[in-house]
């Protein structure tokens, strides 16, 4: 069911880690370790996912959006818990694609993660959504380069255009992994080419 309306959560998940890790890891460990790389936010991200959280006092519903507060650190308090992520239908006529750069096909941390989400009608870019992990302090919106496709028609034009200003607005750090440029360039590279991707499954 996940492969077939959430694709990118699919995608996202495979790219974690090692099977005999991910057959007991889960989305809320993922997300609470609050990790800039934290491979499933960015798809939770474009998809709207919600977090419902609890303590003894009661509950609170979340963007995953809003959950982080800086590396390492989240909006959770020490008595509270995740306890379910809420994920709303995407929008009909979308595609989403999830698209993780590492050194090593396994076992690696991102270098950088691009989630793309986009609803086409009548060839516009009716909905769109970017997030980006790795590339600062805690996953983020890249909203000015969605800005630039937004309620326009879909091209390849602005498709770079879109990429280009995600990269700007991203605030990389240079690393054992690599260095700030290095992913600047690779969330261009990568946006493009998720964006692309996007637009193909789109049927």
């Amino acid at each position: 069911m996940v492969k077939d309306k959430f694709p990118i959560l699919s995608q996202a998940a495979s790219t974690m880690a090692s099977p005999q890790i991910r057959s007991l890891g889960t989305i809320v460990g993922n997300l609470s370790s609050a990790v800039p790389s934290a491979d499933m936010a960015p798809g939770l991200i474009v998809l709207g996912g919600k977090l419902k959280i609890t303590n003894i006092k009661g509950e609170r519903i979340i963007p995953v959006e809003d959950f982080f507060k800086g590396p390492s650190m989240s909006v959770l308090s020490h008595d509270e818990l995740v306890v379910e992520v809420q994920v709303p239908n995407p929008p009909a006529s979308s595609g989403m694609v999830y698209i993780k750069h590492t050194l090593r096909e396994a076992m690696e941390l991102a270098i950088v993660g691009v989630a793309v989400l986009i609803t086409l009608k009548d060839a516009v870019c009716n909905e769109i959504k970017i997030a980006l992990g790795a590339v600062a302090p805690t996953p983020m919106r890249a909203k000015k380069a969605e800005s630039i496709l937004k309620r326009k028609p879909f091209s390849s034009d602005l498709v770079r255009e879109a990429a280009k200003m995600a990269s700007e607005e991203a605030r990389p750090i240079s690393d054992i992994r690599a260095s700030a440029e290095y992913r600047k360039e690779m969330i261009r590279i990568l946006t493009e080419r998720a964006l692309t991707r996007a637009r193909e499954e789109i049927k």
